[in-house]
C-alpha cells in the first residue's frame, strides 16, 4: 500500500499535538487561518509553517478525530508522518512511526482533484498542478 503523507517529525524530535496544534520539541508550529468554508461538513483552511516551508492544511471540526497526541520521541531511522487533511487522515497518530526504508519518494504534484461541493465533479485546473 502507498500513502501520500508529509514528514512532520524527524528522528530525535519530540512530537506532540494539543487541540490540533502541533508542537515539535516543545515549540508550537505557526498557523495562519486562510478561510472558513462551508462544505458538507464545515472546514477550516490554514497554512502551517514548518521551517521555511508553508503547507496548506484543512481541519474538519465536526469529524471525530485524534486532536491530541503524544508527546512521543521519534526513534532513530524513523519519521512521524501526517496528512494535510488532518481530521480525515490516517497517519502516524494511528499507525506509528515510518522507517526510512519505507519512504519511497516525494510528492510534487496533484494527480487528480474532485470538488465535493459539486457532486465530485473533476476540478480540471488542479490536475497535475504543482504542490506548494
Amino acid at each position: 500500500m502507498r500513502l501520500v503523507k508529509r514528514v512532520v517529525g524527524l528522528p530525535g524530535d519530540v512530537f506532540e499535538m494539543r487541540a490540533e496544534q502541533i508542537y515539535i520539541n516543545g515549540v508550537p508550529v505557526v498557523y495562519n487561518e486562510v478561510k472558513k468554508k462551508s462544505l458538507p461538513t464545515p472546514a477550516i483552511f490554514a497554512t502551517e509553517a514548518m521551517g521555511a516551508h508553508l503547507h496548506p492544511v484543512m481541519y474538519l471540526p465536526q469529524v471525530p478525530a485524534m486532536r491530541n497526541f503524544g508527546p512521543v520521541t521519534v526513534p532513530p531511522g524513523h519519521y512521524f508522518m501526517m496528512g494535510d487533511n488532518r481530521d480525515n487522515s490516517r497517519d502516524s497518530r494511528y499507525f506509528g512511526f515510518v522507517a526510512r526504508k519505507r519512504i519511497v519518494g516525494q510528492a510534487t504534484a496533484i494527480v487528480a482533484s474532485l470538488d465535493i461541493e459539486s457532486h465530485y465533479q473533476p476540478r480540471w485546473r488542479r490536475f497535475f498542478a504543482a504542490l506548494p
